[in-house]
């Protein structure tokens, strides 16, 4: 009956029907126990399908079938009654990742799935989703903890905010920003809202209150480290091996005046304000940062039999691991 490919085929809990979608946009229904089509649902709908159908599922007492379509829709058909009865756009002007790819129907829910990964939540008296749940569909790339927030970028260049601050929206993220190159190093204020992200493209890019994305400085080369100063005014970047203060979007090329081995990791402490970094030759070297260059404060860390590749304070700033 298709004119298409078939995308998926369900029988109801009843076992009473099955049904079957597909590349031409249409529902069918057919006779549980002898396979014979029934009929097309809804066949004259005034707002079908505009496009591929990837899923269905049957309501769980099987008097509806939901419909997952690459337009973007979810739409619940009555069996019974041959008709229509509900659709849920997922967006005003749908994009190629709001094409719905996958659907379930449950006692307790009815979801869908979006091409871009996230999971809504349908309800039939709603005409948008009643709830959106997203996250990172590429490996997780950089991340660092800012006041009750973790902050994550991927491969993709999509990141995420996490907020640990009330009960339910925890292990829940909130997509803020699409950078368009992979996220490499991520560095946020202790105490406040901004983030600095370093983008594979060279960028560094900022987030504000609200994650809002507040400005982008050109590096001229992607950055591996990243640290926040605690007032959250300077941003110190590992370019290659060259280390890199940006402040009010003009950056400046530090020099170390006590090592010439190049720097392989960095962190401020959230107390005092050093910069600690770590360098090739396996030490960990402490500096005050003014404007446009840096002097050694306190001791020269040890220990380490090669190159320091990551460095962190506690969130008092008495500890450097």
């Amino acid at each position: 009956e298709h004119t298409g490919f078939v995308h998926d085929v369900r029988y109801a809990p009843s076992d009473e029907y099955f049904a079957s979608v597909g590349a031409d946009g249409r529902l069918f229904l057919y006779d549980g126990q002898t396979g014979d089509l029934v009929r097309q649902v809804a066949a004259s709908a005034e707002d079908p399908h505009k496009g591929s159908v990837f899923a269905l599922a049957w309501s769980p007492d099987s008097r509806h079938v939901a419909t997952a379509g690459g337009d973007g829709t979810c739409k619940i058909w009555d069996v019974a009654g041959d008709k229509l009865v509900h659709t849920v756009r997922m967006a005003d002007a749908p994009a190629p990742e709001h094409q719905q790819v996958g659907i379930l129907w449950t006692s307790a829910a009815l979801v869908s799935l979006s091409l871009s990964g996230d999971i809504n939540e349908l309800s039939m008296q709603e005409a948008k989703p009643v709830r959106v749940v997203t996250g990172h569909q590429r490996p997780v790339t950089a991340a660092t903890m800012g006041q009750q927030r973790l902050y994550t970028g991927s491969y993709d260049g999509k990141v995420c905010l996490w907020d640990w601050t009330a009960e339910e929206s925890r292990g829940v993220a909130k997509r803020v920003m699409d950078a368009g190159a992979q996220v490499d190093a991520a560095a946020a204020v202790a105490a406040g809202d901004q983030v600095a992200l370093a983008c594979m493209d060279g960028a560094l890019r900022f987030l504000g209150g609200d994650a809002a994305a507040t400005q982008t400085v050109s590096l001229g080369a992607g950055a591996r480290a990243v640290a926040l100063d605690k007032q959250g005014t300077a941003v110190v970047a590992l370019t290659n091996d060259t280390l890199v203060v940006v402040r009010q979007g003009q950056r400046t090329v530090l020099t170390p005046p006590d090592t010439t081995s190049p720097a392989s990791a960095l962190a401020f402490c959230p107390a005092t304000n050093v910069l600690a970094v770590g360098f090739l030759d396996t030490l960990v070297r402490m500096y005050t940062l003014d404007a446009s260059s840096l002097a050694p404060a306190g001791r020269v860390i040890s220990g380490h039999t090669r190159e320091i590749t990551a460095l962190a304070f506690s969130p008092d700033g008495r500890w450097l691991a």
